[in-house]
């Protein structure tokens, strides 16, 4: 009868409109204070899509920031162990170094990649530093209408 409402009280976070934002704060903030959390949680709430989902707390942002820091620091072992297994590696003809343009793409696109995020990130830590005022109150919005519409 209750089709699509899960049977247990797990908090879900929308992956096109929370999961980004949430990156760009841990992104700017690996360790956010509670009252930085507070802020987050509210903000959350006022979107469109938590009128259908149960409200977000301090304590599970908490949690998903730990998952996170987790997640990043897993990500970073994988690429260095990749790095170091393709490091290992011998051309038969090491006189010429080769590079495919796959390779070269594939560097550009990272390039473009780590461009956008350093940018995004800058952006959301200037609106996190802009968003309290130095009583710690809420000055400002980091959610606009267009980004849940």
């Amino acid at each position: 009868e209750n089709f699509g409402i899960p049977k247990d009280s797990r908090l879900t976070f929308h992956p096109q409109h929370e999961i980004p934002q949430m990156r760009k704060w841990f992104h700017s903030c690996k360790t956010p204070s509670d009252e930085k959390l507070k802020f987050f949680a509210a903000e959350l709430n006022k979107g469109h899509v938590r009128q259908e989902r149960p409200n977000v707390t301090v304590a599970k942002l908490k949690i998903w920031w730990k998952n996170e820091r987790q997640r990043e620091k897993r990500m970073q072992q994988q690429t260095q162990s990749e790095n170091e297994a393709h490091g290992g590696k011998c051309d038969e003809d090491e006189s010429q170094p080769s590079t495919s343009s796959d390779e070269i793409a594939s560097t550009s696109k990272s390039y473009v990649e780590l461009t956008n995020v350093s940018n995004d990130l800058l952006t959301s830590e200037l609106l996190c530093k802009n968003s309290f005022s130095s009583d710690g109150s809420n000055t400002g919005d980091l959610f606009h209408d267009a980004d849940f519409h």
